[in-house]
């Protein structure tokens, strides 16, 4: 099909017949406003792979392409991701929490990912990162 004219009407069939498929829309007739003669139309799963992917989007993402059944599915995987991201934000929150508490009860207090900070002297060891080694700190 090309170009629809500004002065184009369409015609879409909404009985089901013989041939139609379910959830992939009705056929549609393109017929030009001024004299009425026929411009092109669109015809589910008919026309190049991409017309066909293309109009295979919604039906398969509303769930409409299985009716009944289908919205439903799609309706539980909505609910399911909802639910998901949730809960896994919750436990993050609580694991977060609890590490803290472990480490307030352990008298730690937090180190960078990376380990401790150049400068700082290091609990175990009493030497600093930036002193050479072999030689003291020089820090209290």
């Amino acid at each position: 099909m090309g170009v629809v004219p500004a002065q184009a009407y369409y015609i879409g069939y909404f009985e089901s017949f013989e041939g139609m498929r379910s959830g992939l829309g009705p056929p549609i007739l393109y017929v030009d406003g001024h004299d009425g003669s026929l411009i092109g139309d669109s015809v589910p799963l008919e026309g190049s792979a991409a017309d066909v992917i293309y109009r295979l989007q919604f039906p398969i993402h509303s769930g409409q392409i299985l009716g009944l059944p289908g919205r439903i599915i799609v309706f539980l995987a909505g609910i399911v991701t909802a639910v998901l991201s949730v809960t896994g934000v919750v436990i993050w929150a609580l694991g977060v929490r609890r590490r803290a508490r472990q480490r307030e009860r352990n008298g730690q207090r937090r180190e960078p990912a990376g380990g401790p900070l150049p400068g700082r002297r290091l609990a175990a060891s009493g030497t600093s990162l930036l002193a050479p080694p072999g030689e003291p700190s020089g820090g209290p």
